[in-house]
């Protein structure tokens, strides 16, 4: 999923959403095995693509519950 400010861009955005030059992407793993070596591999990936990382975080569930707030329309 990939926001701007909140607002979900991708996919099925809103095509009125006003698009500056910084997004956020929120990658989840679909086996739900995500590890640190994947996600470092993920990263070296995106900035082979000549992407500026300005951060990351990690996201955790605890006890089978997500950890973190959901996002617009995830």
């Amino acid at each position: 999923m990939i926001d701007n400010r909140g607002v979900k861009v991708w996919p099925d955005g809103i095509s009125e959403t006003s698009l500056p030059d910084a997004y956020r992407c929120r990658f989840t793993a679909s086996d739900g095995g995500a590890t640190s070596k994947k996600t470092v591999a993920l990263l070296g990936r995106v900035l082979e693509q000549g992407l500026e990382i300005v951060k990351t975080e990690t996201l955790r569930n605890y006890n089978g519950a997500t950890g973190y707030t959901l996002s617009q329309g995830q």
